[in-house]
């Protein structure tokens, strides 16, 4: 059963969403046009309810910083929380 993948972008938001259609190898050419034509207006209307995509406010590497930053912290409060003794 070939399954028809289809990338549909709504050109206002620029959002983009895939589309599966399935068994679309068994259908006829008229009835696959007729779903891809319902699909992608369906799917268009979608995308431009949600409105344009929010803007990044940090860039990719201002957050892997931070995530690094995080991690060792993480491992800081590891290593500290064992039962220590003083002797």
């Amino acid at each position: 059963m070939p399954t028809l993948w289809l990338p549909i972008r709504e050109k206002t938001t620029q959002r983009e969403r895939l589309v599966m259609i399935p068994s679309a190898g068994h259908m006829d050419k008229s009835q696959l046009d007729e779903i891809i034509a319902a699909e992608k207006e369906k799917t268009e209307a979608q995308l431009k309810a949600l409105g344009p995509k929010p803007i990044a406010r940090f860039s990719r590497k201002e957050v892997g910083q931070a995530l690094r930053e995080f991690i060792m912290y993480l491992k800081r409060q590891r290593e500290g929380t064992g039962n220590k003794r003083y002797y």
